[in-house]
């Protein structure tokens, strides 16, 4: 097969076997994900494999500077876990403050908190800056990550 690219979404356990069964059929091509992928299982699993996947990422704990809330919850969840948060676990963490905000700031109504919720805009989170849209969808940054060596590196 010659492909250029192949596009993937998967699981973390499922993505570091896609990649390892893929090496071990001779399968050549750019690997393409999203931000699920970055886990350390992935590599566990892939091995030498998950070098050279390129996926999308919105974990601002990456950039320069990412800001003081994600900063902040960063080094709290290193001191707690004894581990880098991934991005499920601050955007859990932001889902909690942003119902509760939006429960205080409505009639408590199912109703009014989706209409809370769907107003948010320039939201400052450990996740980063979060708005909805019109359509209900979050609207954040996104950048090129790559695996390097078995590290996960900006592209």
């Amino acid at each position: 097969m010659n492909v250029p690219a192949i596009y993937f979404a998967a699981t973390i356990k499922d993505s570091g076997s896609f990649l390892k069964q893929a090496d071990e059929l001779g399968l050549k091509a750019q690997w393409l994900s999203y931000n699920a992928f970055e886990s350390d299982e992935v590599i566990k699993i892939a091995g030498l494999a998950a070098n050279g996947v390129i996926y999308t990422s919105s974990n601002l704990f990456d950039l320069p500077h990412p800001g003081i809330k994600p900063n902040h919850f960063f080094d709290a969840y290193l001191s707690k876990y004894g581990e880098r948060p991934n991005l499920y676990a601050a955007t859990a963490y932001d889902s909690v403050f942003l119902l509760a905000k939006a429960q205080k700031s409505s009639d408590g109504t199912k109703e009014g908190i989706q209409r809370a919720l769907a107003s948010t805009s320039n939201y400052q989170g450990a996740s980063g800056v979060i708005t909805f849209d019109s359509d209900g969808c979050v609207r954040k940054p996104v950048f090129l990550k790559i695996v390097r060596d078995g590290q996960f590196k900006r592209y």
